[in-house]
């Protein structure tokens, strides 16, 4: 049992650069001018909005808030979904879609017309966690703060615990 907890007490956190950090984002864009909107949650909780005019804009991210347990309740509910097996790729004028970062990797599922069940119940989840509302309203938030896009290797590192029962 020493021996253990000497083991435990050595090894050091994991340290994530920022493009490291799990994340999930959702949104549409499109249309005519190919702008677009939808929402960012980024595992050690941050929750936020983006936006951009057009298709040649950089996003806008506006914070909404910050909670952990609400990221962690959605990280989990992409694992359980199996959420990185669903393969579904139809874009169209106007797209919708689903992301998932992690590792390094990303995986995308994008609809115009009608996801697939399980994308449209995590499409919707994203939406009501972000917003406080059911459904997938992509209602009124509180701001905190509106910030440029991030631009990730410009964010000092921070340590943060390796990912558990992620992607």
């Amino acid at each position: 049992m020493i021996f253990a907890t000497a083991i435990l007490l050595v090894l050091p956190l994991r340290v994530l650069a920022a493009d490291d950090i799990p994340v999930i984002r959702s949104g549409c864009s499109g249309g005519i001018t190919g702008g677009g909107s939808g929402y960012e949650i980024r595992w050690e909780g941050s929750i936020s909005s983006w936006r951009m005019d057009s298709f040649n804009t950089s996003p806008e991210t506006t914070l909404i808030r910050s909670d952990k347990a609400a990221a962690d309740r959605l990280f989990t509910l992409f694992d359980h979904a199996g959420f990185v097996r669903i393969e579904h790729n139809e874009p169209g004028n106007m797209t919708c879609f689903l992301t998932l970062e992690s590792a390094g990797k990303s995986h995308t599922v994008c609809w115009s017309k009608k996801p697939p069940q399980p994308v449209r119940e995590l499409y919707d989840a994203v939406t009501s966690i972000v917003t406080g509302k059911p459904g997938s309203s992509m209602g009124e938030v509180t701001i905190i703060q509106t910030v440029p896009a991030p631009t990730p290797k410009l964010r000092p590192e921070k340590k943060y615990p390796a990912p558990t029962g992620g992607p």
